[in-house]
């Protein structure tokens, strides 16, 4: 190979540098072989590559600790353990969806979540083996407030689309609301683009769950029974 002088001459010049005898009044000690020298060559910058390789990795680690999954192939997962301040993970692991759907899905959910308080999620992906609802009350039960929490679910494979919600949400999302909101991302998959029927439908929902705001607080001025 190319690389084998390269190698032999590094180590050649490294014997050279290094101080092959012992200094006086030191404990003897054996002279490194070859061998030595070149696992110390090699070595390093293989345990630094397996060390930038597990930070890579730490994302994903924490979004599973907090509950979120790491985006696989042919998914996108937008969740309170995924979702970012300064911007998105735009790793192509998350085709077939573009930058621009997903920035879009992203901007939708914190929209969401501006106007109705929920926690709103969204997962664009096969439901790995299972019924499709079943699986998506799986993801709801993953995340860290359930109760409080709106999921959608694309099953990219199914070609349908599944809205759960949790106690509280249901409280301010009704069974209409949730039809319409299917309508639209049913309409937009009969044009192939199912994901901006998800945003869509996430800025009707949205709009459904929005909290009246409370005009005046004066204990003095209720109405008395």
């Amino acid at each position: 190979m190319s690389l084998a002088p390269d190698v032999w001459s590094t180590v050649w010049h490294m014997s050279r540098v290094l101080p092959m005898e012992t200094l006086p009044h030191w404990p003897e000690v054996a002279e490194p072989s070859v061998l030595h020298m070149i696992g110390v060559i090699l070595g390093i910058p293989i345990l630094l590559g397996l060390v930038i390789v597990l930070l890579g990795w730490v994302p994903n680690l924490m979004r599973m600790a907090r509950g979120g999954r790491s985006s696989g192939n042919g998914a996108f997962w937008v969740n309170p353990g995924s979702m970012r301040t300064a911007g998105i993970d735009t790793d192509e692991d998350s085709a077939p969806y573009t930058t621009g759907q997903r920035e879009d899905l992203v901007r939708a959910v914190r929209r969401a979540e501006q106007v109705s308080g929920l926690d709103v999620s969204v997962y664009l992906g096969p439901a790995e083996s299972q019924p499709a609802e079943a699986f998506a009350i799986a993801l709801l039960d993953s995340l860290p407030d359930p109760g409080r929490s709106l999921l959608v679910h694309w099953d990219t494979v199914a070609e349908r689309v599944e809205f759960v919600t949790g106690d509280e949400t249901d409280r301010v999302l009704s069974d209409s609301d949730l039809a319409q909101a299917r309508a639209e991302v049913e309409t937009s998959v009969e044009v192939g683009l199912p994901v901006d029927g998800v945003v869509r439908a996430l800025d009707l929902l949205a709009h459904h769950a929005r909290q009246p705001e409370v005009l005046h607080s004066d204990p003095s001025l209720e109405v008395s029974a």
